[in-house]
Order: C-alpha cells, then structure tokens, then sequence
C-alpha cells in the first residue's frame, strides 16, 4: 500500500544523515541493519492523518500492528 505522505518520508529522508540511511538505520528502535525502513498505515484512527503513518523497521511494524490489535480487540471486547 502506497503512503499518502510521501512528502513526510522524503523530508526524513532528507533530514537523516546519509550514512544512516544507507545503513538501514530504523527511527523507532534506533538499530541498524534493518531493511526495509518503510513507512506504512498503522492500525489506528486518528484524527490526524499524519499519525496514522509510521516509518520504521519490519519488526517495528508488527509490534506496532500486534499492540494496536490488541488495544481494539479490548475496546471492542468493551462496547458489548
């Protein structure tokens, strides 16, 4: 799935240094070695649309999938 802000990710792109970038640095665990660094749809529904997109690691990504599948699967559980 194709990001809407791909302006946000070429501005961190830009802002991050090249050697990080070329070393597959990921901004949300702050390691290296991890490729791809993407920026992907999160589970969440914002009302800020840019906080519904997060770049980092695929690791990353499917914790952040993991912890917000949970927190809806207990609001859901809630609203019976």
């Amino acid at each position: 799935m194709k990001c809407k802000y791909l302006e946000d990710v070429k501005q961190y792109r830009a802002k991050l240094p090249w050697w990080k970038w070329l070393l597959g640095y990921c901004p949300c665990c702050g390691r290296y070695f991890r490729w791809p660094i993407t920026t992907e749809r999160r589970h969440t529904q914002y009302c800020d649309p840019k906080s519904n997109y997060m770049t980092a690691c695929r690791e990353c990504h499917n914790e952040d999938d993991d912890y917000y599948d949970e927190l809806w699967k207990e609001y859901n559980a809630g609203r019976l």
